[in-house]
């Protein structure tokens, strides 16, 4: 990023531009790359967040104040087919 603002600076106008458009770009990137970074992190939450909810629904040991008993209000024992 040093060399391409020094060239900015120093160097005729075609460079100069081109130093421009790049250091630019860059920065637009590297806002692009924080958006990203925060999105991706804000969707790993509610995926653990789901995880959490779908494990309480289904599995008894983790909620919290179950009893043994509640297993079957939960999930009923089947009946095996042909019985």
């Amino acid at each position: 990023v040093a060399l391409l603002a020094a060239s900015f600076i120093w160097m005729p106008d075609a460079l100069r531009r081109t130093a421009l458009v790049v250091l630019v770009a860059t920065g637009v990137a590297g806002a692009v790359a924080d958006g990203m970074l925060l999105i991706s992190a804000w969707m790993m939450g509610a995926m653990l967040y789901t995880a959490l909810l779908g494990g309480r629904v289904r599995h008894t040991e983790v909620r919290p104040g179950a009893k043994p008993a509640d297993a079957a209000l939960v999930e009923p024992a089947r009946e095996r087919p042909g019985s």
